[in-house]
């Protein structure tokens, strides 16, 4: 993951705070931690943006998740 935000740095990819984004789609997170794409979807739920989550990620477009 610090290389992935090493290169998010690199593309320039910050927002106003100056706070640096990554990039997963869902396959990539099942793969990377070898999860289920449950366990993906009860972890995300966790960080959400929506009232509940503590707003560290939202999906981008369909099955592309952007972290904040």
């Amino acid at each position: 993951m610090l290389d992935r935000v090493s290169l998010s740095r690199k593309n320039g990819w910050i927002d106003g705070n100056g706070n640096v984004y990554i990039q997963f789609t869902l396959a990539e997170m099942m793969e990377y931690f070898h999860w289920t794409k449950y366990r993906v979807y009860e972890i995300l739920k966790e960080l959400d943006v929506g009232e509940n989550g503590i707003g560290l990620w939202r999906e981008k477009e369909p099955g592309v998740i952007s972290s904040m």
